[in-house]
């Protein structure tokens, strides 16, 4: 069953929040739609001596997310990335990206924090190439 929890916010303070375990994976489509406005009042944290905006889920407990098991963690680029590409050309074509998936590419610069998160529209597994849904 597909499930879509909507809330203003979601506070786990010492307790636990899970979806699915690693035995058994939540395999349907998840959704957490975060509903509070811009204007709306904030939230104090007690014992953190922290204040949380009109959005959040706030975790000081214990927080889990088990879906379906993906079949790889990384991979290089077979073809240079510049500034303004759309697209990006991985070296493998075995990877199970999807659309919608967040993917990060790490820096080649001695300048550790210049890496980029994207989200990929489309993938080819047979040429490699991932389509993203801006530009680098």
């Amino acid at each position: 069953m597909d499930v879509h929890l909507k809330a203003k916010k979601i506070v786990i303070k010492g307790g636990e929040f899970y979806i699915g375990t690693k035995d058994d994976r939540y395999t349907n489509k998840g959704q957490i739609t975060l509903a509070g406005g811009r204007n709306e009042p904030t939230i104090a944290i007690e014992d953190q001596g922290t204040e949380a905006g009109s959005k959040i889920i706030a975790n000081i407990g214990r927080l889990n997310f088990y879906g379906k098991k993906r079949t790889f963690k990384m991979t290089r680029l077979k073809a240079p990335a510049n500034i303004g590409d759309t697209t990006i050309t991985i070296d493998k074509t075995d990877v199970d990206l999807v659309a919608g998936d967040r993917i990060a590419l790490a820096p080649t610069d001695v300048v550790y924090d210049r890496g980029e998160t994207k989200n990929v529209v489309s993938y080819d597994s047979s040429t490699g190439v991932v389509t993203l849904d801006s530009a680098l």
